[in-house]
This record gives C-alpha cells, structure tokens and sequence, in this order.
C-alpha cells in the first residue's frame, strides 16, 4: 500500500494554509510461478488415453498473479485565517502481476 502523503502546514495571519502532498503510489503485484514439467514414461503401459479423465487427473496450472497495492491517500491540507490549503492527490494502484505459464505434460512409451 502507497504510504499517505504529507500535511500541509498551518497558515499565519497573513499566509494562506499549505497544500496536502500526494499520496504514495502502489506497488505492482508480484508475478505468479511457472506450472512444472510433468512426464511420465514406460515400457509396457497400457493405453495412457484410457487413463485420462477416469483414473489419471492432470492439473499443471501456473500460478495468478498477485494484486497490486493500494494507492495512498493524499495528505490533508493546511488550515489558514486568509485561506484553506487544498488536499493532496491520492496515489495511483498498483498494476496486478502477471500470470505464469502453464507446465507441460509429456507421455511417452519405451
């Protein structure tokens, strides 16, 4: 999360009330991992087609990736006799990470 910005200082008698800073920006998410490598081989297998969606689930999903921060608020403004500072900007969020990509899966017969 981007952290809040700064206040803006107390006007004077004759000095109007400062501005508020911008608030800190957001990180970007991290990356999601890679799916692995799956491979699975033998001589005398029966027929691996059969296998799949009955006895042999494969799931080799890569992983999300991570949302990004917050955006931080912006800090309050300055308090003046002459005038009112103004509140600073919010911070922009953070971009998401990038999804990995998918393993692969490999039968092969000897």
């Amino acid at each position: 999360m981007g952290g809040q910005g700064g206040g803006g200082g107390p006007g004077t008698r004759v000095c109007p009330g400062g501005d508020g800073g911008q608030g800190g920006n957001g990180m970007r998410g991290g990356n999601g991992g890679n799916g692995g490598n799956f491979t699975l081989q033998c001589k005398r297998c029966p027929d691996y087609q059969v296998w799949l969606g009955s006895k042999l689930y494969i799931k080799n999903y890569a992983g999300f990736g991570g949302m990004g921060g917050e955006a931080g608020r912006g800090g309050l403004a300055g308090l003046g006799p002459l005038r009112d500072g103004r509140n600073g900007i919010r911070g922009s969020h953070g971009e998401e990470g990038v999804t990995g990509k998918n393993g692969i899966v490999t039968f092969t017969r000897n």
